[in-house]
């Protein structure tokens, strides 16, 4: 499903509560479609938290269109895409990993923080969740993270 599929006022929220959404809630949304929040183990000292939108269990067998890993940008977290994904689920995504990077929302902390670290964070999260491909969200220095991820791993 290509984001041009996507009329600009509902990316923005046009039709979006009037109150905006607390990033650091870990409750449902306030829109129809429900998400779930776990962790994966990415190495023996870090555990990156996940926001699941969509239905995980079939993000497995789908195409790699349909299925996405969301990244934030600096100061930020999974709750960045609240808006986006539930409304990227109506119109046929079938499931979209929220996450929150290392040393952000509910993820572990460590030293280093970003960079190349989160690039191979990111591949390890593809991993864990068994998605060799995939297609990415991203803004910000989390758009930086992709962009790499992409020309180290243009085969994912």
């Amino acid at each position: 499903m290509p984001l041009s599929d996507f009329r600009e006022c509902e990316i923005l929220g046009h039709d979006a509560p009037s109150s905006p959404v607390n990033n650091n809630q870990q409750t449902q949304s306030k829109t129809s479609d429900p998400f779930t929040e776990k962790q994966v183990k990415i190495d023996e000292n870090t555990k990156i938290a996940i926001r699941f939108w969509g239905d995980e269990n079939a993000a497995a067998t789908c195409a790699p269109e349909d299925r996405y890993i969301a990244v934030h940008g600096f100061l930020d977290n999974a709750g960045t895409f609240d808006l986006l994904a539930p409304r990227m689920i109506e119109r046929g995504a079938v499931a979209i990993a929220c996450l929150d990077m290392v040393g952000h929302g509910w993820s572990d902390r460590r030293a280093p923080y970003g960079g190349l670290d989160w690039v191979f964070d990111l591949y390890k999260v593809a991993d864990k969740l068994g998605w060799h491909t995939f297609s990415i969200i991203s803004h910000s220095i989390g758009g930086m993270t992709s962009l790499h991820f992409a020309a180290i791993a243009a085969d994912r």
